[in-house]
């Protein structure tokens, strides 16, 4: 025995719930008023009118025409049997392909531009914290007029060691460039902006470039991995 869909009008067999080529729940023993009822389109779930052959909200077909004669398969919600062109299992009602996996319809995230960005001026005030460290540690106060001889070794060494800080502010910026590229050690990032910050730099710039960077690598954690 068969049952007649009262949706699409396609037969189906007498023992499922759900109309194999619609998805529509079918009922036992229609009587000619539910017959005449709606049709419900299976694309939008807009009711239209027991004549209509299009949905009048979609426009899509309300009636499926079989694909031909086709083997069996197997629900991937319940694993009851299905035929193998059947939209919906006649047993859950669900599509008989089961859960998708298709990339095209899993959400992926949106991943903002800003690490990036903050990469790039992280990478300029380092290189500007490294070449302020380099000029630092070649100047040369022994010539310089008015500097008293006494004071001299004592400017020297102050230079010496405000060059090799620079240098290794400028290391540390680089390094939290890296970090902020691969979008990996979020925190570690902030910290290595912090020390551009406290650079000088050609006319301060790795100072300005290194706050930028630190606005957009604050906003931006959740593009990080850790």
């Amino acid at each position: 025995m068969v049952k007649d869909c009262l949706s699409c009008g396609r037969e189906n067999p007498d023992d499922l719930a759900y109309c194999n080529h619609c998805g529509a729940r079918l009922e036992s023993k229609p009587s000619e008023n539910v017959r005449s009822g709606p049709k419900i389109c299976t694309h939008c779930g807009a009711a239209n009118p027991p004549y209509a052959s299009f949905c009048l909200n979609c426009a899509k077909d309300l009636v499926q025409i079989p694909a031909g004669a086709a083997a069996a398969r197997y629900c991937g919600w319940c694993g009851a049997p299905a035929l193998a062109d059947a939209r919906f299992c006649g047993r859950c009602g669900h599509d008989p392909a089961g859960p998708s996996t298709s990339h095209a319809e899993i959400e992926q995230p949106q991943r903002s531009s800003k690490p990036l960005i903050a990469g790039v001026l992280m990478i300029g005030a380092g290189v500007l914290e490294i070449a302020s460290g380099v000029r630092t540690l070649t100047t040369d106060v022994s010539s310089a007029a008015g500097i008293p001889s006494e004071f001299v070794s004592s400017i020297q060494g102050m230079l010496q060691f405000c060059g090799v800080l620079s240098l290794v502010f400028g290391l540390i910026v680089g390094a939290g460039a890296i970090f902020a590229f691969r979008r990996r050690y979020h925190v570690l990032a902030l910290v290595a902006a912090i020390f551009g910050m406290l650079g000088v730099g050609l006319f301060s710039l790795g100072s300005v470039f290194s706050i930028i960077a630190l606005v957009l690598l604050a906003v931006s954690a959740d593009d990080f991995e850790d």
